[in-house]
């Protein structure tokens, strides 16, 4: 679970969200995980990245219903590289997700 922080569209100050990922895909819930904002399922979800330099984690997807060729991408920030590192979400074999406490960076759409 890594704690986020979400930027409006507009360029205003962005809301606190958790990331969870999971074998079955990518949830947005609130701050505090009891309202889930957004999922996409994993066959939905076509790439994801990290980045800790500017610790972002982004990963495009597809509504839906929606055409294949068009895909929105969803970026975070977070409050430490250490968040989005790939060494530091290695689950033991018990365990097949991990939550983010993210930011919301970036909301784009992208089509053909």
């Amino acid at each position: 679970m890594v704690q986020c922080v979400a930027p409006q569209a507009s360029g205003g100050a962005g809301r606190r969200v958790l990331v969870v990922v999971s074998l079955a895909g990518v949830k947005i819930c609130d701050a505090h995980g009891k309202r889930v904002l957004m999922a996409h399922a994993l066959r939905r979800i076509s790439y994801a990245t990290c980045d800790p330099q500017r610790q972002c984690f982004s990963f495009l997807a597809r509504a839906p219903r929606d055409d294949p060729a068009t895909q929105s991408c969803h970026s975070f920030l977070t409050a430490t590289p250490q968040q989005v590192s790939p060494a530091t979400h290695s689950s033991p074999p018990s365990h097949n997700r991990s939550v983010l406490p993210l930011i919301p960076h970036r909301h784009a759409t992208t089509g053909q």
